[in-house]
């Protein structure tokens, strides 16, 4: 199949919104593991036209196309959070720092780690352009900084687009319909005879169906299958049906 053909997508498939909706869930799952009374968030989503290669030689860590950026003094402040020490600076004792810097990268690899998982591997089209995500504090400067291919999103955002269009589309039909009657059958019980006895017939023959007197009926639309089950009963001298399940 053509690549172009492929890789098709409608016009707001990949806009800022569509990615912010695609990313927001894992990034806030991923602080809330990590920073308690924290909430680090998406604080902008952008286009870049940069290949990932040349953004990986700048990134503090990468996996899988995905690159992520972070400051030292960013590091920090992450690792301050993590271990609930408000206001804490970087170590000077070598061992100490040894053991913050580890923390460090086990958090910005869990991050990488939600976000791979979200978006997919790189489908390999370097002429997607990037897309750069800044992460951190609502109304403060980022702390993070996500590159991604803009290839990654691809099969992220269709599957999106797809499902919140549908249950839009089909709440609305569904709403119209509202008020339309539909025929309901009770199925009862059946039995099952050879063509040869089925022609001799005659009142007052005993048919013994598949059912017992205490079995339910199945409410049916269109003789497919049971939706619910009922009880027979009788309201107002007719015959009515109580639901059950």
């Amino acid at each position: 199949m053509n690549a172009s053909v492929r890789e098709w997508l409608p016009s707001a498939a990949l806009s800022d919104a569509r990615i912010g909706a695609v990313l927001a869930e894992p990034v806030e799952g991923w602080s809330s593991r990590w920073f308690a009374g924290r909430r680090l968030s998406l604080l902008s989503v952008g286009k870049r036209a940069v290949r990932p290669a040349e953004a990986d030689a700048s990134a503090i860590r990468a996996a899988d196309g995905v690159s992520l950026r972070c400051e030292s003094a960013a590091r920090v402040r992450l690792v301050g959070w993590a271990l609930g020490m408000e206001g804490w600076n970087h170590a000077a004792n070598a061992a100490d720092r040894l053991l913050v810097d580890s923390l460090c990268e086990r958090m910005l690899d869990d991050l990488l780690a939600v976000v791979v998982k979200a978006v997919g591997a790189p489908r390999g089209n370097p002429d997607t352009p990037s897309v750069a995500v800044a992460i951190g504090l609502p109304g403060h400067a980022p702390l993070l900084t996500l590159l991604l291919p803009g290839d990654t999103l691809i099969l992220a955002c269709k599957a999106a687009i797809g499902s919140v269009h549908t249950k839009v589309v089909l709440d609305d039909r569904l709403a119209a319909l509202g008020d339309v009657p539909v025929p309901i059958e009770a199925w009862l019980a059946g039995a099952a005879l050879p063509i040869e006895q089925i022609g001799e017939l005659a009142p007052g023959d005993v048919l013994v169906l598949d059912a017992t007197f205490d079995t339910p009926a199945g409410l049916r639309i269109g003789g497919g299958p049971a939706f619910a089950h009922a009880r027979l009963s009788s309201s107002e001298g007719r015959l009515a049906l109580t639901l059950q399940s």
